[in-house]
Protein backbone atom coordinates (compact mmCIF):
# COMPACT_ATOMS: atom_id res chain seq x y z
CA UNK A 1 0.00 0.00 0.00
CA UNK A 2 1.33 3.39 -1.07
CA UNK A 3 2.83 5.62 2.03
CA UNK A 4 0.91 8.57 0.89
CA UNK A 5 -2.84 6.78 1.01
CA UNK A 6 -2.28 4.88 4.51
CA UNK A 7 -1.44 8.58 5.93
CA UNK A 8 -4.74 9.38 4.53
CA UNK A 9 -6.03 6.64 6.01
CA UNK A 10 -4.98 7.41 9.23
CA UNK A 11 -5.65 11.21 9.22
CA UNK A 12 -9.19 10.34 8.39
CA UNK A 13 -9.47 8.05 11.18
CA UNK A 14 -7.69 10.66 13.70
CA UNK A 15 -10.79 13.40 12.68
CA UNK A 16 -13.24 10.78 13.36
CA UNK A 17 -12.16 9.70 16.62
CA UNK A 18 -11.65 13.22 17.24
CA UNK A 19 -15.35 14.11 16.70
CA UNK A 20 -16.68 10.91 18.14
CA UNK A 21 -14.78 12.33 21.41
CA UNK A 22 -15.80 16.02 21.36
CA UNK A 23 -19.24 15.37 20.48
CA UNK A 24 -19.22 14.26 24.36
CA UNK A 25 -17.26 16.96 25.97
CA UNK A 26 -18.51 19.95 26.63
CA UNK A 27 -15.19 21.52 26.55
CA UNK A 28 -14.56 20.31 23.42
CA UNK A 29 -17.94 21.09 22.11
CA UNK A 30 -18.61 24.18 23.87
CA UNK A 31 -22.02 25.97 24.37
CA UNK A 32 -24.88 25.41 21.47
CA UNK A 33 -26.46 28.50 23.36
CA UNK A 34 -26.33 32.13 23.59
CA UNK A 35 -27.86 34.72 25.34
CA UNK A 36 -29.27 38.21 22.91
CA UNK A 37 -31.26 41.19 22.71
CA UNK A 38 -34.32 41.04 20.64
CA UNK A 39 -33.34 43.62 17.89
CA UNK A 40 -37.28 42.66 15.52
CA UNK A 41 -40.56 41.16 16.29
CA UNK A 42 -42.49 40.56 13.29
CA UNK A 43 -45.32 38.96 14.62
CA UNK A 44 -44.79 36.01 12.30
CA UNK A 45 -43.33 33.15 15.06
CA UNK A 46 -39.69 34.48 14.98
CA UNK A 47 -37.37 37.02 16.43
CA UNK A 48 -34.45 38.70 15.14
CA UNK A 49 -31.16 38.83 17.07
CA UNK A 50 -28.98 41.08 15.29
CA UNK A 51 -28.30 39.17 12.26
CA UNK A 52 -29.78 35.97 13.76
CA UNK A 53 -33.53 34.93 13.12
CA UNK A 54 -34.76 32.50 15.48
CA UNK A 55 -38.06 30.56 15.40
CA UNK A 56 -40.07 31.62 18.72
CA UNK A 57 -41.08 28.43 21.05
CA UNK A 58 -45.00 28.54 22.07
CA UNK A 59 -43.96 29.16 25.14
CA UNK A 60 -42.12 32.69 24.08
CA UNK A 61 -45.38 34.69 24.58
CA UNK A 62 -45.51 38.64 23.03
CA UNK A 63 -42.07 38.36 21.43
CA UNK A 64 -40.98 42.49 21.67
CA UNK A 65 -37.75 44.55 20.99
CA UNK A 66 -35.75 44.77 23.81
CA UNK A 67 -36.18 41.50 25.22
CA UNK A 68 -33.47 39.57 26.84
CA UNK A 69 -33.44 35.89 25.43
CA UNK A 70 -32.24 32.83 24.80
CA UNK A 71 -31.33 31.30 21.31
CA UNK A 72 -29.97 27.93 20.81
CA UNK A 73 -28.82 26.41 17.20
CA UNK A 74 -29.17 23.05 15.93
CA UNK A 75 -26.48 20.94 14.13
CA UNK A 76 -28.12 22.10 10.76
CA UNK A 77 -28.13 25.81 11.30
CA UNK A 78 -31.62 26.77 12.60
CA UNK A 79 -32.21 28.86 15.54
CA UNK A 80 -35.39 28.87 17.65
CA UNK A 81 -35.74 31.21 20.52
CA UNK A 82 -36.48 29.59 23.95
CA UNK A 83 -37.39 32.32 25.87
CA UNK A 84 -37.18 35.75 27.98
CA UNK A 85 -34.37 35.26 30.85
CA UNK A 86 -35.54 37.19 34.30
CA UNK A 87 -35.52 40.15 34.54
CA UNK A 88 -36.08 39.89 38.34
CA UNK A 89 -40.09 41.34 37.88
CA UNK A 90 -43.11 39.89 36.37
CA UNK A 91 -43.03 38.64 32.80
CA UNK A 92 -45.86 39.10 30.31
CA UNK A 93 -48.20 36.62 30.45
CA UNK A 94 -47.65 36.03 34.10
CA UNK A 95 -49.89 36.69 37.19
CA UNK A 96 -49.77 37.52 40.69
CA UNK A 97 -52.52 36.99 42.82
CA UNK A 98 -53.82 37.86 46.49
CA UNK A 99 -56.49 36.36 48.83
CA UNK A 100 -57.66 37.88 51.69
CA UNK A 101 -56.55 35.09 54.59
CA UNK A 102 -59.22 36.95 56.65
CA UNK A 103 -62.10 38.58 56.89
CA UNK A 104 -61.78 42.80 57.34
CA UNK A 105 -64.54 44.76 59.07
CA UNK A 106 -64.69 48.74 58.55
CA UNK A 107 -67.64 50.84 60.53
CA UNK A 108 -68.53 54.61 61.22
CA UNK A 109 -66.45 55.58 58.11
CA UNK A 110 -67.03 56.42 54.40
CA UNK A 111 -63.64 56.96 53.32
CA UNK A 112 -61.94 54.21 51.17
CA UNK A 113 -58.62 52.88 52.24
CA UNK A 114 -56.45 49.92 50.44
CA UNK A 115 -58.02 47.12 51.36
CA UNK A 116 -54.74 45.12 53.94
CA UNK A 117 -54.91 41.61 51.53
CA UNK A 118 -55.84 43.49 48.44
CA UNK A 119 -52.49 45.06 47.39
CA UNK A 120 -50.27 43.68 44.05
CA UNK A 121 -47.16 45.36 42.70
CA UNK A 122 -46.47 46.82 39.31
CA UNK A 123 -43.81 47.84 37.09
CA UNK A 124 -43.49 50.83 35.61
CA UNK A 125 -44.86 51.21 31.47
CA UNK A 126 -46.74 47.89 31.58
CA UNK A 127 -50.16 46.74 30.80
CA UNK A 128 -51.99 44.68 33.50
CA UNK A 129 -55.26 42.86 33.07
CA UNK A 130 -57.60 42.98 36.13
CA UNK A 131 -59.90 39.93 37.50
CA UNK A 132 -61.05 38.26 40.86
CA UNK A 133 -64.24 38.08 42.88
CA UNK A 134 -65.39 40.46 46.59
CA UNK A 135 -67.44 38.44 49.08
CA UNK A 136 -69.18 41.34 51.32
CA UNK A 137 -71.84 42.16 53.47
CA UNK A 138 -72.93 44.23 56.50
CA UNK A 139 -76.18 43.36 58.73
CA UNK A 140 -77.12 46.81 57.88
CA UNK A 141 -78.92 48.34 54.95
CA UNK A 142 -77.80 51.86 55.87
CA UNK A 143 -73.87 51.90 55.36
CA UNK A 144 -73.55 50.35 51.81
CA UNK A 145 -70.47 49.70 49.72
CA UNK A 146 -68.20 52.22 47.96
CA UNK A 147 -65.23 50.72 46.28
CA UNK A 148 -62.59 51.88 43.62
CA UNK A 149 -59.58 50.43 42.07
CA UNK A 150 -56.30 52.55 42.11
CA UNK A 151 -52.75 52.39 40.78
CA UNK A 152 -49.39 53.96 40.98
CA UNK A 153 -48.94 57.48 40.05
CA UNK A 154 -49.74 58.21 36.59
CA UNK A 155 -51.58 54.88 35.40
CA UNK A 156 -54.31 55.00 33.68
CA UNK A 157 -57.33 52.06 32.91
CA UNK A 158 -61.08 50.91 33.55
CA UNK A 159 -62.67 48.53 35.86
CA UNK A 160 -66.03 47.82 36.14
CA UNK A 161 -68.19 45.02 37.65
CA UNK A 162 -71.67 43.82 38.40
CA UNK A 163 -73.30 44.56 42.07
CA UNK A 164 -76.54 45.54 43.55
CA UNK A 165 -77.29 49.14 43.62
CA UNK A 166 -77.56 50.92 46.74
CA UNK A 167 -80.95 50.86 46.49
CA UNK A 168 -81.24 46.97 46.73
CA UNK A 169 -82.74 45.70 49.87
CA UNK A 170 -83.09 42.48 48.74
CA UNK A 171 -82.30 40.00 46.49
CA UNK A 172 -82.63 39.67 43.26
CA UNK A 173 -81.87 43.72 42.69
CA UNK A 174 -81.46 45.83 40.50
CA UNK A 175 -77.20 45.50 39.35
CA UNK A 176 -74.52 48.19 38.14
CA UNK A 177 -72.89 47.14 35.17
CA UNK A 178 -70.99 50.60 34.90
CA UNK A 179 -67.45 51.30 34.02
CA UNK A 180 -65.10 53.21 35.63
CA UNK A 181 -61.97 55.11 35.21
CA UNK A 182 -59.36 54.31 38.48
CA UNK A 183 -60.16 57.67 39.74
CA UNK A 184 -63.81 57.13 39.76
CA UNK A 185 -65.28 55.43 42.89
CA UNK A 186 -69.01 53.51 43.02
CA UNK A 187 -71.50 52.71 45.55
CA UNK A 188 -72.90 49.49 46.13
CA UNK A 189 -76.03 47.98 47.84
CA UNK A 190 -75.32 45.63 51.22
CA UNK A 191 -77.05 43.92 53.75
CA UNK A 192 -79.36 40.63 53.16
CA UNK A 193 -80.25 38.45 55.15
CA UNK A 194 -80.11 35.70 53.27
CA UNK A 195 -76.77 35.76 51.40
CA UNK A 196 -73.73 37.61 51.05
CA UNK A 197 -72.87 39.40 47.81
CA UNK A 198 -70.53 38.43 45.44
CA UNK A 199 -68.77 41.25 42.50
CA UNK A 200 -66.81 39.78 40.22
CA UNK A 201 -63.82 41.93 39.15
CA UNK A 202 -62.46 43.17 35.27
CA UNK A 203 -60.37 46.18 34.42
CA UNK A 204 -57.21 46.80 33.15
CA UNK A 205 -54.51 49.25 34.31
CA UNK A 206 -51.78 50.85 32.18
CA UNK A 207 -49.09 52.34 34.01
CA UNK A 208 -46.43 54.97 32.65
CA UNK A 209 -43.16 55.92 33.96
CA UNK A 210 -43.94 55.17 38.07
CA UNK A 211 -43.91 51.64 39.60
CA UNK A 212 -46.11 50.96 42.50
CA UNK A 213 -49.13 48.78 43.00
CA UNK A 214 -52.70 48.03 42.56
CA UNK A 215 -55.36 47.68 45.26
CA UNK A 216 -58.86 47.61 46.05
CA UNK A 217 -60.07 50.45 48.10
CA UNK A 218 -63.41 50.29 50.15
CA UNK A 219 -65.41 51.58 52.89
CA UNK A 220 -69.11 52.22 53.44
CA UNK A 221 -70.75 54.53 51.35
CA UNK A 222 -72.80 56.39 54.21
CA UNK A 223 -70.68 55.98 57.80
CA UNK A 224 -72.71 53.56 59.83
CA UNK A 225 -71.81 51.96 63.04
CA UNK A 226 -72.91 48.77 61.90
CA UNK A 227 -70.16 47.31 60.29
CA UNK A 228 -69.37 46.22 56.88
CA UNK A 229 -67.44 42.90 56.03
CA UNK A 230 -65.20 41.98 52.99
CA UNK A 231 -64.74 38.30 53.36
CA UNK A 232 -61.55 36.08 53.52
CA UNK A 233 -61.06 33.98 50.75
CA UNK A 234 -61.74 37.48 48.05
CA UNK A 235 -59.23 37.59 45.75
CA UNK A 236 -57.91 39.80 42.62
CA UNK A 237 -55.58 38.40 40.33
CA UNK A 238 -53.20 41.03 37.73
CA UNK A 239 -52.06 39.46 34.76
CA UNK A 240 -49.39 41.00 32.89
CA UNK A 241 -50.26 41.94 29.31
CA UNK A 242 -47.60 44.32 27.80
Amino acid sequence: MPAEVSGANFATGLIQASRTAGATDPQVRGADWRTGTVTAAPGDGTVAVGTIVARCLDSYTAPTVGDQIIISQAGSGNWIALGRTSSGGQLVGQSVFARKTANTTRASTATTSADPHLVLPVAASATYEISGMLVYNSTGLTGDLKLGITGPSGATGWWGTYAPSISATAEPSTLRPLAQDLATERTYGAGWSSANGAMLLHGLVVTSATAGSVSVNWSQNTSDAVGLTLYANSYLTLTRRA
